[in-house]
């Protein structure tokens, strides 16, 4: 909200997330997923169960994968693959993200290597902290993958310019962390530093470049009309509808429980 409008206690007017375009509703996500992008992926494990679902790190690792020559130790590419598979093709990020999570969810359900990790996978699902960090850790990492091959996220500029920054200021969070351990700032400065840093560096990216800033602004003003309890029913019917056309099984915990 601008200052004059907060000054006047103006309110913007509110609608649900269905009522956008499908292109507005990806930049409407994207923007909203760059406002929560975590310094260090552990941050997520405070809102949910270790022990019993999979920590953000783990998540992140099984929507990655990992190309090792020892075959015992390869893990499924998702992201990589699928980008290389639909580059000359028109690209969405929502599709994307639906289609990976589908397909994990496919391969975890046919699981039996390890009981326990499939269980912890299970849980992850029944969560809903587990079912927002791992769509939020696909988002990220479509958005990182495309930056890769593509050097842009066209329905997401905002958090492209996250993540770019995020990746260029390794060493200052770095620096900011070990402040923490050695007791010169709570995490709660670290992590307000961190947002002001990546702020900072979003806007410097921003000032010169009219067509950026365009296409930032457009995205935040979108952003502040939609209602905010739509996102996260977006966010969580993604990865039910995933769940549900594999499974034929609905999530253990009715959103209505809560």
């Amino acid at each position: 909200m601008s200052s004059a409008l907060g000054k006047y206690g103006i309110q913007l007017p509110q609608k649900p997330l269905s009522d956008f375009e499908r292109a507005d509703i990806e930049k409407i996500i994207t923007f909203h997923i760059g406002k929560i992008v975590p310094r260090v992926l552990k941050e997520f494990d405070q809102f949910i169960d270790k022990k019993k679902e999979f920590t953000a790190r783990q998540t992140s690792l099984l929507i990655n994968g990992k190309n090792d020559r020892r075959d015992a130790y390869k893990m499924k590419t998702y992201v990589d693959d699928y980008i290389a598979f639909y580059n000359d093709i028109e690209f969405s990020i929502i599709s994307a993200t639906e289609d990976i999570l589908e397909e994990i969810i496919t391969d975890m359900n046919q699981y039996t290597k390890n009981p326990t990790r499939k269980t912890k996978f299970i849980n992850t699902l029944d969560s809903l902290n587990g079912q927002m960090i791992m769509f939020t850790l696909a988002v990220m990492s479509i958005g990182e993958s495309l930056i890769k091959s593509h050097r842009t996220i066209e329905n997401g500029r905002y958090l492209e310019h996250v993540l770019k920054a995020k990746k260029e200021l390794t060493d200052d969070i770095k620096t900011i962390y070990k402040a923490f351990h050695r007791g010169e700032l709570t995490l709660e400065e670290v992590n307000s530093t961190f947002r002001d840093l990546i702020d900072k560096k979003v806007q410097d990216a921003i000032k010169f470049d009219s067509e950026i800033y365009s296409a930032i602004k457009f995205e935040e003003d979108l952003y502040s009309i939609c209602d905010q309890d739509t996102i996260l029913e977006f966010v969580y019917g993604v990865i039910e509808d995933a769940r549900v056309k594999v499974t034929s099984q609905s999530r253990l915990i009715s959103l209505l429980d809560f």
